[in-house]
Order: structure tokens, then sequence, then C-alpha cells
């Protein structure tokens, strides 16, 4: 890790997260977990806090959190609000320079969260990031691009090109 990173890091070390991650659930039990782990060690180093969101699930999502991530701030919808009032919901607990949305069947490293922080700390003009979404094994996800209906077509039928303007993503740009 470079010095650079290190301070950042550690000045969560005064007792002030630097990010709160909202992450909004329907019936997510199956996946969270996954999600809280690889979340755990910046929430137990102060630098993240995590809310949940729950809509209302009827998979226990809420009580598994609960449960098995004490540390996870858990707000229970009455109703299924849906991602996006979930999401604002989440907001409204954050107390942090930087919120992050995460889905709740999306693994973002420790590093990852460092790396979207050091970014955001180096970029002040800039407003929103995203990191990369990889894919399983094969790969990145596309982005930046409108996807038209015969490129959904070629994507389908497995033809080359599908996607001719897509750019590769650049890591750490």
């Amino acid at each position: 890790m470079n010095a650079r990173r290190e301070d950042l890091i550690s000045a969560a070390s005064d007792g002030h997260a630097r990010v709160t991650t909202v992450i909004v659930t329907y019936n997510s039990a199956g996946t969270i977990g996954a999600t809280l782990e690889a979340l755990e060690s910046t929430a137990s180093s102060g630098f993240n806090r995590c809310v949940v969101v729950d809509n209302d699930s009827a998979d226990n999502t809420a009580s598994l959190i609960e449960q098995d991530f004490p540390w996870v701030t858990v707000v229970r919808s009455r109703e299924n609000l849906g991602f996006a009032r979930g999401c604002n919901l989440g907001f409204e607990k954050a107390n942090t320079p930087y919120v992050l949305f995460l889905n709740p069947d999306a693994v973002l490293s420790a590093s990852g969260l460092h790396t979207l922080f050091e970014f955001m700390e180096d970029n002040t003009d800039v407003a929103v990031t995203a990191p990369a979404t990889r894919v399983g094994d094969s790969g990145y996800q596309k982005v930046g691009m409108l996807t038209t209906p015969g490129q959904l077509l070629r994507s389908a039928l497995g033809l080359p090109d599908a996607y001719p303007d897509s750019a590769p993503i650049a890591f750490g740009e």
C-alpha cells in the first residue's frame, strides 16, 4: 500500500468513518453474506459504516444480517419501497463525506473501496464514481454506451463485435 493511501485510510482512526455503504435488500439472504463479509474489515477499522435497508423481505434477510453482522445498521421497511426509495432511506442514515450504493449481490474488496475513496479525494471536481464490474471469470461488464436492438441480437447469437463502440475499461484513470 502506498504512503498516500495509508494516510487517507489511517485518517479514519480519528473515530470518524469516511464512507457509508448503503445496501438495499429484498429477499437477499442467499447473497448478502458475501457482500458484508467483504466489507467487514473496512467497518472494523472505522473507515466504513454499513447501512442495509431491507425492503420487507420474506426470507428473513434482516434477521440474518442482525444475527451474523451486528456491526451493520439495519433499517427495516414495512413495505417494498423499491431500490431508489430504499437508497434514499439509507442515505438519510449517512453522516460521512462519501456514500457508496452497493447491490446486495456485489462483492467489493477493501482495496477496491479504498481505491474509490482515494480517487474521490484526489479528484475534487468529480461528484460520482463507480467500480468496474467483473462478471464471474469472464471479464468485465461493458459500460458507457447506448445498446441497440441489433447489438442485443448479435450478442445473444454470440456474434463478434456485438458492441463495436465500447471501449476497454481504463483502470486507475
